[in-house]
């Protein structure tokens, strides 16, 4: 899964040259992938169930905090903006279809991720959580476009992270409900960060 993952992203941003066309055949995979997995018996419950408010914040008041690091990091990464103005030039949305990518990032993309990549999370054997490692590699082929394969390494771990985060309160909360806030969150302030980073630099 893993494997094709990191092929339909990176098929969509270096063949295709789009994020729209990387997203949607990522998201082919995940639903062939839930479907040989689940087949008509996939747990969409899930999406509902784990919801309490404290575990909510916290999921989103960190998913916000590590949107702030990324816009800090950004004024040091590419503080002119040249190599976000060129990824988003060359490959990525239509000035007409940013905010619908936006929006789709941040609430079709976490549901789809959080089903298949922490929809075990009731599992407590180490494969589960390898889930998560695989969850943060394919996003190699996205931090390439912009950064040095060394500075790919650091999302990587942190994406991670994060992904275990998420499963820890998947398993606490009995649901799936925080993880998917958490992650929507997340996603909406990586988006803003990128957008306000853009509009301030020189």
């Amino acid at each position: 899964m893993c494997l094709l993952s990191f092929g339909a992203v990176a098929a969509g941003l270096f063949w295709a040259r789009s994020s729209w066309v990387a997203m949607l055949l990522y998201h082919l995979v995940i639903a062939v992938a839930l479907a040989v997995r689940s087949g008509p018996r996939i747990d969409l419950g899930a999406l509902r169930r784990g919801f309490s408010w404290r575990p909510a914040l916290l999921a989103c008041g960190a998913s916000v905090a590590a949107g702030a690091g990324f816009f800090a990091a950004l004024g040091e990464l590419d503080p002119a903006g040249e190599l976000f103005a060129a990824f988003v030039a060359g490959r990525g949305p239509a000035p007409s279809t940013i905010i619908p990518f936006v929006l789709y990032v941040s609430t079709v993309n976490p549901v789809l991720e959080e089903l298949y990549w922490r929809g075990n999370y009731h599992r407590r054997d180490p494969s589960a959580s390898l889930h998560d490692f695989y969850y943060s590699l394919f996003h190699v082929p996205v931090y390439l476009c912009f950064a040095a394969p060394a500075w790919a390494l650091l999302p990587v771990v942190i994406l991670a992270f994060a992904g275990r985060g998420w499963r820890y309160a998947a398993n606490r909360c009995g649901g799936l409900a925080v993880p998917v806030l958490g992650h929507a969150a997340g996603n909406l302030s990586l988006m803003v960060a990128v957008g306000i980073h853009l509009h301030a630099a020189p």
